[in-house]
């Protein structure tokens, strides 16, 4: 993260870290705005607090929203565990207005991410969860397929990462936006595979949206190239459909080295033919 953010070892400590992910969030032209996350932890349904030794990372709600103040173009989001005997309460709290950040008032999303989480997506514990998300129409980030960020402390939650997991949701009207779109990582021969069963749920579902924010790594741009006249990706909530722009890696390519992360990442995009309109 430093060297992405040309950052130093110097900058490791809690203010280092505000000013360089804010400064990069205010100085991204490109951007109309940046949603910064929050993690939850991992909770059992079993038990009462949160499960600190199965934690391997750990961002609170309060910390991010936090973040957001003063600052138009941070956005809050969220992450709440459906495990939690609060979890509904913790999300109303986190849509509560703030009084003294009028540019981000609430939260503009949720975020999951199951493996890491340990959070089944298709367990009916997550019922009044999704019940609430449908109900306040709050999407639902959620990571799909590989997970190699964030370690898990079980390695059977892997399993959760699969995009059907989140057909309950869905069929209780949560929208869900599905990171990566269930993609490898790497390759499909080393692991999992379920692009081809999230194209499916997207046809079937009009709650479901695409991310593609990670397709502009090599080892994913060729999703885009194989897959670019399918039925696919929604870039925004009335439509959905594949961005018909041809390929053009020429954009993308000349769109490293200028300018700072986010705004970079985003013209590639745009070079790539990613976007369906010009506010990514």
């Amino acid at each position: 993260m430093l060297l992405a953010l040309h950052a130093n070892l110097t900058d490791v400590n809690d203010d280092g870290i505000k000013s360089i992910i804010l400064q990069e969030v205010d100085e991204a032209s490109d951007l109309y705005g940046v949603v910064l996350l929050a993690l939850d932890g991992v909770y059992r349904k079993d038990q009462g607090g949160m499960c600190m030794e199965a934690t391997h990372l750990y961002t609170p709600n309060k910390f991010v929203r936090g973040l957001t103040k003063g600052h138009p173009k941070a956005l809050f989001g969220a992450s709440v565990h459906p495990y939690r005997r609060d979890a509904v309460q913790e999300a109303e709290h986190c849509l509560e207005l703030d009084p003294e950040n009028p540019y981000s008032p609430a939260v503009v999303l949720f975020k999951w991410a199951p493996s890491a989480q340990q959070i089944d997506p298709a367990d009916d514990a997550c019922v009044p969860f999704y019940e609430f998300l449908a109900e306040r129409n709050v999407p639902l980030l959620c990571h799909t397929e590989a997970e190699h960020a964030i370690p898990t402390s079980d390695e059977a939650a892997n399993r959760f990462n699969h995009p059907c997991r989140l057909l309950k949701a869905l069929k209780l009207g949560v929208r869900v936006i599905a990171a990566h779109c269930a993609t490898a990582f790497w390759s499909e021969a080393i692991e999992q595979d379920c692009f081809e069963d999230f194209l499916c749920m997207l046809r079937e579902s009009e709650f479901l949206y695409g991310d593609i924010s990670a397709f502009c790594w090599p080892q994913r741009i060729h999703y885009l190239k194989a897959h670019r006249c399918k039925q696919g990706f929604c870039r925004d909530w009335r439509r959905h459909r594949w961005n018909g722009h041809r390929q053009n890696p020429n954009g993308a390519i000349r769109a490293r080295g200028q300018g700072r992360t986010c705004g970079t990442d985003c013209r590639k995009h745009k070079g790539y033919g990613g976007f369906c309109s010009d506010r990514a």
